[in-house]
């Protein structure tokens, strides 16, 4: 089993992680709350995209924070970007 790094570049994670957080909160309105569910369909549609060997169940926990971690920076940003256009 490949870690998710070791089958892509950092490069390659991010772009997916843009996109998916671009798809799911792209259009999210002002005022409405995000759950934790919705973070957690974001991430696995991230997680789905990446491994090629599984469904995620092989994630490693440093794995999972990392993606975590890098799905809340894009949600800033895209959230942040939402608000300066509305």
């Amino acid at each position: 089993m490949l870690s998710i790094f070791e089958q892509h570049s950092v490069d390659k994670v991010l772009d997916v992680i843009n996109d998916e957080v671009e798809w799911f909160f792209g259009d999210w309105p002002e005022g409405e709350g995000i759950g934790t569910s919705d973070v957690g369909c974001c991430y696995h549609a991230v997680v789905d995209k990446l491994c090629l060997d599984s469904r995620g169940e092989n994630v490693t926990e440093v794995e999972r924070t990392m993606l975590m971690n890098g799905i809340h920076n894009a949600m800033s940003e895209v959230l942040e970007k939402n608000r300066l256009t509305n």
